[in-house]
């Protein structure tokens, strides 16, 4: 775990002197690079971390490398298919999906966040960087999600529309972030978000019969009979998004005029939306996997907002506390994360 916190703070240091202190662009490219490196080699020559590594993705793997067959979607089936003319080894569809997540999640912070550094630093102590490891189809999916905000500044639609099938190749839930797109651009004011959050409060138990009746029709619906057929909260997603709704809340007037504050601030709130739909709807924990990823750019956009340098650095010291500490929490006291890294290396030499 100590590893993933160093990278995330070598990534971070690098990224900032690249776009923050100096104009060369040999330069620049040469830090970006190297802020990538470990980030990305980190994913990709991990070996058996997170429970879906060996128990699902190795096996798949091998039924379809094997000719066999999966009710995974057809990027992913494709993917595995075109490496098994290769090899059989599972390490090459896990090092490929490491390069997509990587190269994308940078493109995404780069195009989107204002504060890039901060953003890959927050991306690890989220837990994020951790969950890609085992949620391997779904980061690829997400990682080009947070490319797609691009579009969603730009008002072109068309381009949204395109990438979010591009990643539903890879999971297919992610055509759950298409209306998103729509409720972005809209600017609702306090009180008419505190009328939708009670009115949620007041049809959430009913809410899971109506999604239960939805999947019942879609491929996921073993899921109705299988261990996830219960709801799962998540409390400390419910913790974070209460927290960054309501700072985002206080600073609304300065930053309503800031076109990203708005966007990240309607993701912030649906964010914390999926959050309470977590206790009553089936796999809700799965769909805020997508709006979590808004933490990477909801806070360097509050740290913007915020005018006197003395509470920039509180605020900073304050966010950073607060993810670390949970993620380090979830990962020694409830077993999130595996906490011990182990590389293909070490797999290859036994």
């Amino acid at each position: 775990m100590i590893l993933y916190f160093l990278i995330g703070i070598f990534s971070a240091l690098t990224m900032y002197l690249a776009i923050n202190k100096t104009n060369r662009p040999l330069v620049k490219r040469f830090l970006v690079v190297l802020s990538f490196l470990p980030f990305f080699c980190i994913l990709a020559f991990r070996y058996g971390i997170g429970y879906d590594y060996l128990n699902i993705y190795d096996k798949i793997f091998k039924v379809i490398v094997n000719g066999g067959t999966s009710n995974w979607e057809l990027g992913i089936t494709l993917l595995i298919k075109l490496i098994g003319h290769f090899s059989h080894d599972s390490f090459y569809f896990f090092f490929i999906a490491a390069l997509f997540t990587s190269i994308f999640t940078y493109k995404g912070i780069l195009k989107n966040s204002e504060r890039p550094g901060l953003s890959l630093l927050l991306f690890i102590i989220c837990g994020l960087y951790m969950d890609s490891m085992n949620a391997v189809r779904q980061y690829m999916a997400i990682s080009i999600f947070a490319y797609s905000l691009t579009f969603i500044f730009e008002k072109d639609f068309k381009k949204y529309l395109i990438w979010i099938i591009i990643a539903s190749l890879f999971h297919s839930s992610v055509l759950i972030m298409i209306p998103v797109y729509f409720f972005c651009q809209s600017k609702l004011t306090f009180k008419k978000r505190i009328i939708i959050f009670f009115s949620l409060i007041l049809i959430l138990p009913f809410m899971n019969q109506i999604f239960m009746s939805i999947i019942s029709k879609t491929k996921y619906s073993f899921y109705l009979t299988s261990s996830y057929s219960t709801a799962n909260p998540t409390y400390s997603e419910l913790i974070v998004s209460s927290i960054l709704f309501l700072v985002s809340s206080f600073l609304y007037k300065k930053g309503k005029n800031n076109e990203k504050f708005n966007v990240y601030y309607n993701l912030t709130f649906l964010f914390l939306i999926v959050g309470i739909l977590s206790f009553k709807v089936l796999l809700a924990y799965r769909i805020i996997m997508y709006f979590k990823i808004s933490i990477i750019f909801i806070v360097p956009t509050i740290i913007n907002t915020i005018e006197k340098k003395k509470n920039k650095l509180l605020f900073y010291i304050a966010f950073i506390c607060l993810f670390s500490g949970i993620t380090l929490i979830g990962a020694y006291k409830f077993g999130w994360y595996d906490t011990k890294y182990i590389s293909i290396f070490e797999k290859w030499g036994s």
